[in-house]
């Protein structure tokens, strides 16, 4: 398996676990405060953005988008799960950001007219 083929399949899991596993740890602050801080930066902005280079690069290396995307919802319940948030509505947007990265790029592609 492939650098891009592992980022594509695992990048997103990979990135929540980590900051989960974190923060729990307290690796961004010394109080409560500042690892919560994280948190949200992670589910407002890093999480979306990771997802939507998942879709990106399942794409443009035309990976099934399905296993990745199975694999990153999994890794967010448990995330959900270690953190013991309730912010379970959030896979949503992540879902749809993964969409809006997948799909565009497969739109460009068949506008340029490259497979």
């Amino acid at each position: 398996m492939n650098g891009n083929k592992l980022a594509c399949f695992f990048l997103p899991a990979f990135t929540m676990l980590a900051v989960s596993a974190i923060a729990l740890l307290g690796g961004f602050g010394d109080t409560v405060e500042d690892n919560g801080q994280f948190i949200l930066f992670g589910l407002y902005l890093l999480y979306p953005v990771v997802f939507l280079y998942q879709g990106f690069v399942c794409a443009l290396r035309g990976y099934p988008w399905l296993h990745p995307l199975i694999i990153s919802v999994l890794a967010f319940f448990i995330m959900i799960f270690m953190l013991q948030l309730q912010t379970y509505t959030y896979i949503i947007y992540y879902v749809i950001a993964f969409a809006i990265g997948y799909l565009l790029t497969l739109g460009i592609r068949k506008m340029r007219g490259t497979n």
